[in-house]
C-alpha cells in the first residue's frame, strides 16, 4: 500500500477554512473550499498559495489529506514540485533523483528503488547522464514532477508545470500528473485553459477544479461544468433594474434572467441568473458592473448541470 492509498476516503484532498495568503504582489482573502477529488485543479491565479508552501505563511486553516501545511511537506506525507526551482547544474539526472530519494527515505534500498521507478515512470532513463545545466525546460520540469512523486507521497503539489512549456512536452508533462494520480492525489494549477489546449487535457484530469481570479473564487467544477458550456451565476447588484447594465451585460455576450427586483434582504436590488461567455469567468460580470458604476453584492458560480 502506498502512502497516498493509506488515506482514508472522505479525508479532502484540499480544505480552506477563511484562508489567507499573502505576498507583495498578490493576496487571497478569506477563502473557503473543500474538495475529495483526487486530483484537483487549481486555475487562475493560485501564487500564494504555493508561496505559503515555501514560507512565506497562512492565516486561517489550510490542509492537504487533513493535515496542515507545514506538517504534511515537514513529514513527507506531501511532495511539492515548485515552478523552476534552482537545481544544481553539476548534477547529473541519476545523481539528482538519487540524493533527492535518499534525502526523503533514509533508506539505500528504498531510495534505489524509487529512483529506478521514477526513471522509468517519466521517460527520464534517455537522459539520466545529462547534467542539469543541459536540460530543456521540460525535461528541467518533468525531473522536478518526478522528485515531488518519489516515494508515493499522500498527494503531490504541482505548481504550473506547463507554464512556458511547448505543446510536446505539455503533452508529456500530462501523462505525468495522471501517472501520478495512479498512487497518490495530485493538486495541481494551472493558466486558465483554452480550447482544446495542453491546459484543457490537465483540467480533464482533474476530478473538480476551483478557478480564482483577483483574490476570489470565480467558478468551480468539473472540467465540462467549466468549459463546455458558459459559465453560470446568480448575481445580485444593488439598486433597482438598470436597462443601461442589461444592454452591457447583453454587448459583452452575457446571457442573463432577471429573478427578482425589488427589495431583497432590506435593501433595493435586482437579482439575475446569467452565463458568462464560454471560457470567460466572472470577472467579465465584475467589469461590466464597474464600467456602469453598479455594485455587485453577490456573485454565487452555479454548478453546470
Amino acid at each position: 500500500m502506498s502512502d497516498g492509498d493509506a488515506i482514508e476516503r472522505g479525508v479532502a484532498t484540499l480544505e480552506l477554512r477563511a484562508a489567507r495568503f499573502r505576498e507583495s504582489a498578490e493576496s487571497v482573502e478569506a477563502l473557503t473550499l473543500r474538495s475529495e477529488a483526487r486530483v484537483v485543479g487549481m486555475i487562475g491565479e493560485w501564487g500564494a498559495f504555493f508561496r505559503a508552501l515555501t514560507g512565506a505563511g497562512v492565516e486561517g486553516a489550510a490542509r492537504v489529506c487533513g493535515f496542515s501545511l507545514d506538517e504534511a511537506l515537514a513529514a513527507g506525507i506531501a511532495g511539492f514540485a515548485p515552478c523552476d526551482p534552482d537545481l544544481p547544474p553539476s548534477f547529473t539526472v541519476t545523481e539528482y533523483l538519487e540524493h533527492a530519494a535518499r534525502l526523503a527515505h533514509g533508506s539505500r534500498s528504498r531510495a534505489k528503488t524509487d529512483f529506478r521507478r521514477a526513471l522509468d515512470d517519466f521517460a527520464l532513463a534517455p537522459i539520466a547522464a545529462t547534467k542539469l545545466a543541459e536540460l530543456t525546460l521540460g525535461e528541467r520540469r518533468m525531473l522536478v514532477v518526478a522528485t515531488a512523486a518519489l516515494g508515493a507521497p499522500a498527494v503531490c503539489l504541482l505548481e504550473a508545470p506547463l507554464r512556458g512549456l511547448d505543446a510536446a512536452a505539455s503533452d508529456r508533462l500530462v501523462r505525468a500528473c495522471r501517472k501520478i494520480a495512479e498512487r497518490s492525489r495530485v493538486i495541481v494549477s494551472s493558466e486558465a485553459p483554452s480550447t482544446p489546449s495542453p491546459a484543457r487535457a490537465l483540467l480533464d484530469a482533474c476530478g473538480e477544479s476551483f478557478w480564482l481570479e483577483r483574490g476570489k473564487l470565480s467558478a468551480h467544477g468539473t472540467a465540462a461544468q467549466l468549459l463546455a458550456r458558459s459559465s453560470r451565476y446568480q448575481v445580485t447588484f444593488a439598486g433597482a433594474r438598470s436597462k443601461p447594465l442589461e444592454e452591457a451585460l447583453i454587448a459583452a455576450d452575457c446571457s442573463l434572467a432577471l429573478r427578482d427586483d425589488g427589495i431583497i434582504n432590506g435593501k433595493p436590488a435586482s437579482r439575475y441568473t446569467m452565463a458568462a461567455p464560454n471560457d470567460a469567468t466572472a470577472t467579465k460580470i465584475l467589469d461590466v458592473a464597474a464600467s456602469k458604476s453598479i455594485t455587485v453584492l453577490e456573485l454565487e458560480p452555479l454548478r453546470g448541470e
